[in-house]
């Protein structure tokens, strides 16, 4: 069977749903903390196992929209214009101003999210984890912290390097700015690799990489879609890592899928074909996309997953048809 897999974030369970909000919000009674971040996970494994998926993950409840709770992990930087109570817009997102040399000196709660994470299920293998440039993607002003970069890198490798120890055997460095800014060619192909490879240094773990073009309000930050723009980096990433994930749901994306046959066959790829910003597509739909991916990529390579993580508005429904069909589809190859 084609093996599938998820990218990590997940609805917030209903039960837990007012506490969930509470804890992001700061208002969460501490007693209830460790309980309602186990509880939550527990459900989103249960959800995720009971469709057959191949590899599941902890939901990433600890989380907010992906890395907004980032800088208050943060030292060396201050509020200066809080996140809308409804985010819409990219322009909702919160922002921090730089004071000073950003640090991390309690981690950003990954390493301490799988620790709880994998006492739930032992076989929880894999986490996710922004990139360095996510890590600045709120901070301002730009100029300034541009020169943050190495410490940036350092701080994720520093998690990188406690998930390890804890026991975690697949990291997943999910870097959609880098996607975007390979698209715009903001970025050399040179620099992104050297950025990953940085970013993983030192750790042996199965190391990972999620591209995609930002996922809020079910939209993307840039309109221009593609894949070809990503391959002159991808192509350089054999010996760096072992897996690559690629959004493929926008239409510009997939009229680009025959560019997946110029990636390295050291790299196993994964598919981001179920596309999370659509109603649930029928089984026959994704065994279509299956049956036309493996004209670019052998089975023995191919993963399938969804395009991104299924925590932004999505409902429970959704997330696990979408799953559940997904692995129905595999099962046909």
């Amino acid at each position: 069977m084609i093996r599938t897999t998820v990218v990590g974030s997940w609805p917030l369970p209903d039960m837990y749903r007012e506490r969930l909000l509470q804890y992001h919000r700061g208002t969460l009674p501490e007693m209830l903390v460790k309980p309602t971040l186990v509880g939550a996970a527990e459900i989103a494994i249960r959800e995720q196992k009971a469709t057959g998926v191949t590899q599941f993950m902890g939901g990433e409840f600890f989380t907010e929209a992906f890395i907004q709770q980032i800088p208050r992990k943060l030292t060396g930087v201050k509020l200066v214009k809080p996140q809308a109570a409804e985010l819409r817009e990219y322009t909702d997102l919160a922002e921090y101003e730089l004071t000073n040399d950003i640090a991390a000196p309690h981690g950003l709660g990954y390493a301490e999210a799988f620790r709880r994470e994998s006492q739930i299920d032992h076989a929880l293998e894999k986490v996710s984890i922004p990139g360095p440039l996510e890590v600045l993607g709120h901070l301002r002003p730009i100029e300034k912290v541009q020169t943050q970069l190495q410490n940036a890198i350092a701080i994720v490798n520093q998690e990188i390097r406690a998930l390890a120890d804890a026991g975690t055997r697949e990291v997943q460095l999910d870097v959609p700015y880098i996607a975007v800014q390979s698209v715009l060619e903001q970025i050399s192909p040179t620099q992104a690799v050297e950025l990953i490879a940085q970013s993983f240094a030192g750790v042996s773990v199965t190391k990972t990489i999620h591209c995609c073009l930002g996922d809020l309000g079910s939209k993307p930050v840039i309109s221009v879609h593609n894949l070809n723009a990503l391959m002159p980096f991808v192509k350089q990433l054999a010996g760096v890592i072992d897996k690559v994930h690629l959004e493929c749901s926008h239409p510009g994306q997939w009229a680009d899928r025959a560019c997946l046959r110029d990636i390295p066959k050291e790299l196993e790829v994964i598919t981001g074909i179920v596309d999370v910003k659509t109603p649930v597509e029928t089984t026959d739909e994704i065994a279509d996309h299956i049956r036309e991916v493996l004209r670019f990529i052998e089975p023995e390579r191919l993963w399938i997953a969804p395009s991104c993580g299924f925590g932004r508005r999505r409902t429970t429904d959704i997330a696990v048809g979408k799953l559940w069909r997904m692995v129905e589809a595999a099962k046909r190859f």
